[in-house]
């Protein structure tokens, strides 16, 4: 099984950072196959530049990281999102 963990805080004493480290532990733990991607340490912007998104109906992009993102989603079996959640 492969799992791929996609990971969005930014900071690295956080108590998210903790179960990143937990989940991570207990993959290698159980022999399985992941990857984290970890959008703040890429400085992944998630904002469509007007020549990208011309390309979003032929599902094209002209960031490398989305590429490389979704080159990660097609692969995995199983995906986990560790993230904050703001509540106002």
């Amino acid at each position: 099984m492969s799992v791929l963990i996609i990971y969005c805080h930014p900071y690295v004493k956080s108590f998210n950072h903790a179960i990143l480290e937990h989940v991570q532990k207990n993959l290698q733990t159980s022999h399985l196959n992941y990857h984290t991607i970890d959008l703040y340490y890429d400085d992944f912007n998630p904002t469509y530049s007007a020549k990208e998104l011309s390309l979003y109906h032929d599902g094209g992009t002209t960031d490398p990281l989305v590429s490389k993102y979704l080159s990660l989603l097609k692969k995995c079996q199983t995906v986990i999102f560790i993230t904050a959640l703001l509540v106002e």
